[in-house]
């Protein structure tokens, strides 16, 4: 797997933490759209980029490390995510 799909997690609401694998290199289009439960995500340091409204209206993440590899972040990737 080397991309979190389009909406793949979106409006999970039970999420609250997640460890993104090695290997991949995207998240999609609001991947975790609206997941309002989750406080953490670790991203490995294979991601390039993160899609437009990927972590938008996620209203509980506390935090998030960037890796240095990533190129391109979305519009709204954050939008409404207290980060």
């Amino acid at each position: 797997m080397t991309s979190i799909g389009i909406y793949m997690f979106s409006e999970c609401s039970s999420l609250d933490n997640i460890t993104i694998p090695s290997g991949v290199e995207k998240i999609g289009k609001y991947a975790f759209y609206d997941c309002d439960s989750l406080t953490d995500i670790r991203i490995p340091a294979d991601v390039t980029e993160i899609a437009e409204s990927a972590f938008r209206q996620c209203d509980s993440l506390a935090g998030i490390k960037i890796p240095d590899k990533v190129t391109k972040i979305g519009d709204y990737a954050f939008t409404d995510a207290p980060v």
